[in-house]
């Protein structure tokens, strides 16, 4: 049994290869570059040596390579776009990168919301083994006997706030005048599967960016509420299961459901055991203890979480989530100078 769905495997080693062909060039032909950039591939190689630090330490070298390479290969990915942006521009088209984006995630978006009205039955057919890590794996892909959209996602929660990124660059592409109706419309696809995904915190950013994008754009707020008055009526009627789904977010939302306090306490409680193994053990349970790669462990290691950070630090102890957000912050800051130095083309803030 693989312990990533061949998708996964595959994407980790085209990224592999993307990053090492990028960073071989970079060196190779030593470009003139940005300190920001310098101080950010430098915080991210304090990553990389924690890493390999707890690697080697670590009992069970397998499962800490697992838990390793998302903190290794995937803000690589973001360091070799920044590269190409900023040294080998007429290496890489940010309009095509944002289309292709956008175009997958109303694809992804448009399926979940197609197996939401089948009952989770529609993944399935496309061939989506829900077990695919084994039996221990607990998915989360319902709440209160409702399907919640994942798109094959494998999880409600990050599907939900990967589908806000989709409708805050068809916001940017709406503000910037490409394709208008186009990207409104993708963006109400993409609104629905977030709201049939659950996650409250993914609704509530994607109405924040709405309000936003809507308050420094009076025609988006025109188009937006014609076609608020056309789609809405038509998919009340097709169907009543967005009547359901519309008493559980109330209910998410003001708590009045016992299933939604359970879960607001829960988090809250996750929480407090974190801190409370943080205070005594600072440097944390381990690499890979808190992802799939637990499932390679004999014993279970993991500490249910939901927050990122608190994730982080379980894995790479406090010390690790230092390192890591010192990493975060470089990186938005080298992209928020990236935008004002080339802020000249409409594209740049597509890349931020």
């Amino acid at each position: 049994m693989l312990p990533f769905p061949p998708g996964a495997i595959l994407r980790d080693v085209l990224n592999v290869f993307f990053v090492a062909l990028v960073l071989v060039r970079f060196v190779i032909d030593r470009k003139k570059t940005y300190f920001p950039l310098i101080f950010t591939i430098f915080s991210w190689s304090a990553v990389i040596l924690w890493v390999i630090a707890l690697t080697i330490f670590s009992p069970d070298k397998i499962q800490a390579i697992m838990g390793g390479r998302s903190y290794i290969l995937f803000p690589a990915v973001f360091i070799a776009l920044v590269i190409l942006k900023v040294s080998y521009p007429q290496s890489l088209n940010i309009e095509k990168i944002v289309c292709y984006i956008i175009f997958l995630m109303f694809i992804v978006a448009t399926i979940s919301i197609i197996d939401v009205l089948m009952n989770g039955e529609f993944i399935k057919l496309l061939g989506y083994d829900e077990h695919y890590a084994g039996e221990q794996l607990n998915l989360i892909n319902s709440y209160d006997g409702m399907v919640r959209a994942t798109g094959g996602f494998s999880d409600a929660l990050n599907f939900g706030y990967m589908l806000t990124l989709g409708v805050l660059l068809c916001m940017e592409c709406f503000s910037q005048g490409y394709k208008r109706l186009l990207m409104l419309i993708i963006s109400f696809v993409l609104f629905i599967a977030i709201c049939m995904s659950l996650t409250r915190g993914a609704i509530l950013v994607a109405a924040l960016i709405y309000a936003l994008y809507i308050i420094s754009n009076r025609k988006m707020l025109l188009c937006g509420i014609t076609l608020f008055v056309i789609i809405i009526p038509v998919l009340a009627i097709s169907t009543n299961i967005f009547d359901n789904y519309t008493e559980i977010l109330i209910g998410r939302f003001t708590d009045s459901s016992q299933a939604s306090r359970g879960s607001t306490q829960g988090r809250i409680d996750m929480a407090i055991n974190s801190l409370n193994f943080l205070s005594e053990h600072p440097s944390g349970i381990g690499l890979g203890t808190q992802g799939s790669g637990n499932m390679l462990s004999v014993k279970d290691n993991r500490l249910n979480t939901d927050n990122y950070f608190f994730w982080i630090a379980l894995e790479t102890g406090i010390i690790g989530l230092i390192i890591n957000i010192i990493y975060l912050a470089s990186q938005f800051y080298s992209s928020t100078l990236l935008n004002r130095i080339y802020g000249s083309h409409c594209s740049n803030m597509h890349y931020r």
